[in-house]
């Protein structure tokens, strides 16, 4: 299907072009949603679920990127992965520093 997804990171579920991946230890998702009779079907967020990390950069704790076929969709999820791994690794050590 994909590149190794990063540490933390498994699929919880495929279907008909849509994806869930989740990382439960930090309470982050990403989806990719695929709608046929859109111009760019693949819509792919990822998602802040619960949780004390509130969000990564971002004001709305949800962001959305959008891709024309499967490929790009499932590449532009593991980049959202990766980053949110990486930010959310500065958090830790910023606020472990602080208390």
């Amino acid at each position: 299907m994909m590149e190794t997804l990063p540490r933390g990171w498994e699929l919880i579920e495929e279907f008909e072009g849509s994806y869930v991946f989740e990382n439960t230890k930090l309470n982050f998702s990403v989806n990719i949603d695929f709608e046929a009779l859109l111009a760019l079907p693949y819509n792919i967020e990822f998602l802040h679920t619960k949780g004390y990390l509130k969000l990564v950069n971002f004001d709305d704790g949800v962001y959305k990127v959008n891709a024309l076929n499967e490929a790009d969709a499932l590449q532009k999820a593991l980049l959202m992965m990766q980053f949110i791994n990486k930010n959310i690794q500065w958090l830790l050590s910023t606020q472990s520093k602080t208390e």
